[in-house]
């Protein structure tokens, strides 16, 4: 008796996982092959290692009495059956307002909210996410025929709200080139005529050098330069400071040649090379193509010509909207656009269509389970509604709550249907079996046996929720949540729904009885 239910449970936990084989999610569809192929595993040592095992040292003595309580206390849970009509409104009502709660429900498209918060890198990396334009890291990159088209794709992109720059080879040549430089012409007229070393004035002698710094440290001692707190003059009060310190050094030293000529290398020994470094600055060459470093070129153009748009944000993509609007945008100009950011959108694309498909595989695969146990599609319904309504109580709490769908958790609703059907199953065949003797479907043994099976379940699936990884994290919650629900739905809606039904048959079988008046 008990080989059957395991051997149905075994099937319908299995095809939660086994959805996801055919889907384009790698990760998931593994996930399933492996989740699958490891419940026959465990379904064969159920039937082999376990009796083997209860038939030798594990051996129960069946004489003895179970101590335990086998039913639900009979003034509690089974009275629920009584108010029918209110549960099946009350669900009813909340069905429908899970449903407006669907909307709300979104997928974070965002990996790096699946890692955890409390390591450097994550912390590294999700500020630099918090920049936009060229110090984001998820730029886009797109490809033209030429440098020509690419510089023509470049300006359209830039028209683009969510755009902030483009890069191209051609924004390395700088524009009104001969303007800028006749302005840099002009600066340099302002720099000091260059001396060879033969030309440069004597070196001044020590004395010289020392009245120098004194008038210097007498300028800075005036008035003006004693009040007021502007950075320009508490620069001055210090450089006066340490000059007096300087000039007192000096005048004790017996050789103040070494202590100048120090100073003079700490303050001016690169002057020379700066200058020489900014007389080349002003004259500078017109800049081409042909003028750019190789390693430049190679990165930005291919060898056959074809021209690299790099390109930038507006916003934060740490900002799940902002960051679906750029490559939305982008993609609408450039179809091929590549890089992190269109990677992860199209892997979000792909683990949702994967959602879809393994969630519609789910309920067909076990409603033609169920029709091939039963063959009556009332039977059906019975079971596959509660488990409708506690995966849509499901995706509204975890919408309320603010806990996104994401590459990790979004297994749980075809998930939860498979483990679910397993007790509405039990449920339903008791209720067959049920003689008036044993009173209502909740206060079997059954009833109680698949509130501890789903209790179960759900701690196990809740150890989850303690995961340093946020994705692992949220699989544990939402899949905590979603049990929660399903012990709900199946304990106190599916018991009011057979209620519901067997009034209404017994109600349909005392109208269709023919009525005898009298004697014909």
């Amino acid at each position: 008796e008990v080989g059957s239910s395991l051997a149905l449970c075994t099937v319908t936990t299995a095809i939660g996982f086994f959805v996801f084989v055919p889907t384009d999610y790698r990760g998931v569809a593994e996930l399933g092959l492996i989740s699958g192929v490891g419940m026959a595993l465990i379904f064969v040592h159920t039937l082999t290692l376990i009796p083997a095992l209860l038939s030798s040292w594990l051996g129960l003595d069946s004489a003895s009495k179970v101590s335990g309580r086998l039913r639900f206390d009979p003034n509690s849970l089974p009275q629920l059956a009584r108010h029918h009509k209110t549960i099946l409104r009350c669900a009813a009502a909340l069905g429908i307002g899970a449903l407006f709660m669907l909307p709300n429900v979104r997928f974070d498209q965002n990996v790096l909210n699946m890692r955890n918060p409390d390591t450097e890198s994550w912390q590294a990396f999700n500020d630099l996410l918090e920049q936009s334009g060229m110090a984001s890291p998820w730029f886009v990159n797109a490809v033209a025929p030429d440098l020509e088209q690419a510089t023509a794709l470049s300006a359209k992109l830039e028209e683009l709200d969510s755009v902030e720059q483009t890069i191209t080879l051609q924004n390395y040549i700088p524009v009104d080139q001969e303007e800028k430089r006749e302005v840099l012409t002009d600066i340099s007229y302002f720099l000091p005529e260059h001396r060879s070393p033969s030309e440069q004035a004597a070196h001044p002698p020590v004395e010289a050098q020392v009245e120098a710094l004194r008038a210097l440290f007498q300028f800075l001692g005036r008035a003006g330069a004693t009040r007021g707190d502007s950075p320009l003059l508490v620069s001055m009060r210090l450089l006066r400071k340490e000059l007096g310190v300087f000039l007192d050094k000096v005048e004790r030293d017996q050789n103040p040649e070494v202590a100048l000529a120090s100073l003079e290398k700490i303050l001016l020994s690169g002057f020379p090379s700066q200058m020489e470094r900014l007389r080349v600055a002003l004259a500078p060459q017109s800049v081409g193509l042909d003028d750019l470093p190789a390693p430049l070129v190679e990165r930005l153009v291919a060898a056959d010509g074809r021209a690299r748009v790099q390109i930038y944000p507006r916003d934060s993509l740490a900002d799940g909207p902002a960051f679906a609007k750029f490559v939305s945008d982008v993609r609408s100009l450039a179809p091929n656009a590549a890089g992190v950011a269109i990677n992860l959108v199209e892997f979000a694309e792909a683990t949702q269509s994967s959602f879809r498909q393994a969630l519609i595989s789910a309920i067909v695969c076990i409603g033609i389970l169920l029709w091939i146990l039963w063959r009556r599609v009332s039977d059906v319904l019975l079971v596959l509604s509660p488990l409708l309504l506690s995966s849509t109580l499901t995706c509204a709490a975890i919408a309320l709550i603010d806990v996104p769908f994401n590459f990790a958790n979004v297994i749980v609703i075809p998930l939860l249907l498979g483990i679910g059907v397993d007790s509405g199953i039990h449920l339903v065949e008791r209720s067959k079996q049920l003689s008036p003797t044993d009173g209502s479907l909740l206060g079997t043994t059954t009833a109680r046996a698949v509130f501890y099976s789903a209790i179960t379940t759900a701690v196990s699936f809740g150890t989850l929720a303690f995961s340093s990884h946020r994705g692992m994290a949220s699989l544990g919650i939402v899949l905590t949540i979603g049990m929660g629900f399903t012990i709900l739905c199946n304990l106190v809606v599916l018991p009011a729904l057979i209620e519901w039904r067997s009034i209404r048959s017994e109600r349909q079988t005392t109208a269709a009885k023919p009525v005898v008046v009298g004697n014909l």
